[in-house]
């Protein structure tokens, strides 16, 4: 939403930037599963988050501070990188 704000279009009919947003969403997520290993969420947690014994697990793994490390740096490559 962030890039869209920042980069979308003033004018509903204007395909092209649309299109302009759709390619740098894109890019922002190539880059996320570059450097993280994958956009799926749960592949990234490596627990069942549904499974009440799982997300346990992954708490207790220490699994918010990684997500929050991951958030944390996503944010940081979208101000450098994509709301300039």
């Amino acid at each position: 939403m962030a890039i869209g704000l920042k980069s979308g279009r003033n004018d509903i009919k204007d395909r092209q930037a649309l299109l302009t947003v759709n390619a740098k969403v894109q890019k922002l997520l190539d880059r996320f599963e570059t450097e993280f290993g994958s956009k799926d969420c749960a592949q990234l947690a490596g627990y069942r988050l549904e499974d009440k014994e799982q997300w346990k697990k992954w708490v207790d793994s220490g699994g918010v501070k990684r997500c929050n490390a991951m958030l944390r740096r996503t944010v940081q490559v979208m101000l450098d990188d994509f709301l300039v």
